[in-house]
């Protein structure tokens, strides 16, 4: 079977891959018009991203690994005012360790 190579694509179809990543950026635009005061409607005309999806991207639940981020990311930024921006990744890490032991092995990459 041949592989096809992105720009062989017709104009109308769009890779699997980084489909849901675009969705993201136009959603955001279009959370940013209606703070605007433009209605969600003409905003996802705009930006051409169908209101089913913005609809399915407003109402979902976090997952796990969203709400550990925001957390992480509040601690960080806690840690870095404590600190008065003087400390670097290592010094965050270590510091990170000492309030909150990680749950997951994974948010340990984070």
């Amino acid at each position: 079977m041949p592989r096809h190579h992105p720009a062989d694509r017709q104009s109308g179809e769009r890779s699997f891959r980084g489909g849901r990543r675009r969705s993201k950026r136009k959603y955001q635009v279009v959370r940013q018009l209606s703070n605007l005061g433009y209605s969600e409607r003409r905003g996802c005309a705009v930006v051409g991203l169908d209101r089913s999806t913005y609809y399915d991207i407003k109402f979902r639940k976090p997952t796990d690994k969203e709400i550990r981020r925001l957390l992480l990311t509040d601690l960080i930024a806690d840690i870095l005012a404590r600190s008065r921006g003087t400390y670097g990744r290592l010094r965050i890490r270590a510091t990170r360790g000492n309030i909150a032991p990680s749950p997951h092995p994974a948010s340990s990459v984070l």
